[in-house]
């Protein structure tokens, strides 16, 4: 059974701190193991996940799955937005129907709201990945020359050419959880990150 999770952080607690509670906040029968079956090839192996950077990943996929479920919420609100734009034939129509008997105030400032929660929920979902590879990157080490860095549904780390990858988290679509970071990916997510701050809603977030 997994904790119950919020869609966005409280505004009145720090998001560093809310980071840290719920990481503490799991058990081990709550931790969510990646989905790919271990390798044929035992050599690939180079280590385990710590408990600390199980649930590091436990969150990171918890968030992913927040993440998608709002984009649901916002695809379903803009598709109401958008029937309402339809079938109006001029400006002033348009404008009755979004605010009048078509469409009401509300569904058009949850829509602002489900937008805004999806950004941040993106960037939440985007740093907790960028450190948890970070993590698995500085500690082992000897895999700086490999071409893919996988993990597996046992907890182990290790490697695996570049003809199986299957990158991890593509933006714009629902992230597939398959567990695996190519080399060099963790300064493309950072540098990603940094974009965020540049505009309220990035490409590929709503």
């Amino acid at each position: 059974m997994r904790p119950s999770s919020s869609a966005a952080t409280a505004a009145s607690i720090p998001v560093l701190t809310s980071i840290v509670e719920r990481i503490a906040a799991f058990t081990a029968d709550q931790f969510i193991p990646p989905e790919r079956p271990a390798p044929e090839t035992p050599a690939q192996i180079v280590g385990q996940l710590n408990e600390h950077q199980r649930r590091l990943w436990t969150l990171q996929i918890q968030v992913l799955e927040e993440h998608n479920a709002k984009r649901r919420e916002v695809n379903g609100l803009r598709k109401q937005v958008s029937d309402a734009t339809k079938q109006g034939r001029n400006a002033l129509q348009i404008l009755k129907n979004l605010l009048g008997g078509g469409l009401t105030k509300d569904v058009v400032e949850r829509l602002e709201k489900a937008e805004y929660e999806l950004t941040l929920l993106d960037l939440t979902h985007q740093v907790l990945k960028g450190l948890f590879w970070l993590e698995v990157q500085t500690q082992y080490g000897e895999l700086a020359d490999k071409p893919s860095i996988a993990l597996y549904n046992d907890w182990t780390v290790g490697w695996q050419e570049v003809e199986e990858l299957d990158l991890f988290g593509l933006g714009g679509v629902e992230f597939d959880i398959v567990g695996e970071m190519p080399a060099g990916r963790l300064a493309e997510i950072l540098r990603g990150s940094r974009r965020h701050t540049r505009q309220r809603y990035p490409a590929g977030v709503h």
